[in-house]
């Protein structure tokens, strides 16, 4: 929210991801980097069953 460099998805079912393009640097360079954040996600996604 009022961010002019990362783009944010807000989906159904709890679903939230970020995307941001950045140089990862404080100065001017050629290179550029994409980076995916999963910020949420519905808690039914998961399972993990242990066998004791």
């Amino acid at each position: 929210k009022n961010s002019r460099t990362t783009l944010m998805m807000v989906l159904d079912q709890s679903w939230i991801i970020t995307f941001r393009i950045h140089n990862a640097s404080s100065k001017v360079e050629t290179s550029l980097k994409f980076d995916i954040q999963l910020k949420s996600k519905p808690e039914s996604l998961f399972y993990v069953d242990v066998a004791w």
